[in-house]
């Protein structure tokens, strides 16, 4: 086997958690799998697995992201902007694996720190605009409606099955 520098090593990991990344964001968190990342990279799984010991450390390709781009995407000027630009970003092509995946951690008994992590990254960020008692009732808010806006559309896409 031949040693790669640790200059290429960090070369080929941010390649591959820009991998992830983009997986994640177009196809969601169970697409990632250390084949298809070998496959894709051009090498072998066992390749992978020295990057990502285990595949809850493909996260390491999403850490930091989701805020990223959510933050792109909201309106902090007033809490009513912000909560009208959390519904539209919900329609963001690379935020629905995001909002899908934090729910779903969110209510999992085993799920990674995914979704903790996030509600403190959100969290952060609006104490940054608003004052915390505003920010803290946004949070409720906001999870409630993607709590309700997930499970309109599940009733939604159930109904034009039964419908076929």
């Amino acid at each position: 086997m031949a040693r790669i520098t640790q200059e290429q090593r960090d070369k080929n990991k941010q390649v591959l958690d820009d991998l992830i990344w983009k997986i994640f964001t177009n196809e969601g968190w169970d697409a990632i799998t250390y084949q298809r990342l070998a496959d894709e990279f051009g090498s072998k799984k066992s390749t992978m697995q020295r990057y990502y010991p285990s595949q809850d450390d493909f996260l390491d390709g999403i850490r930091g992201r989701p805020m990223k781009l959510l933050a792109e995407q909201l309106d902090t000027s007033s809490p009513e902007a912000l909560l009208e630009s959390w519904f539209s970003a919900m329609e963001h092509p690379h935020l629905a694996n995001v909002f899908s995946m934090a729910l779903s951690t969110a209510v999992e008994q085993t799920g990674n720190q995914f979704a903790a992590h996030g509600t403190q990254n959100l969290r952060r960020f609006l104490n940054q605009h608003f004052a915390e008692a505003t920010a803290e009732q946004l949070i409720y808010d906001m999870y409630g409606g993607l709590i309700v806006n997930t499970a309109d559309a599940k009733v939604n896409e159930d109904m034009k099955e039964v419908s076929k």
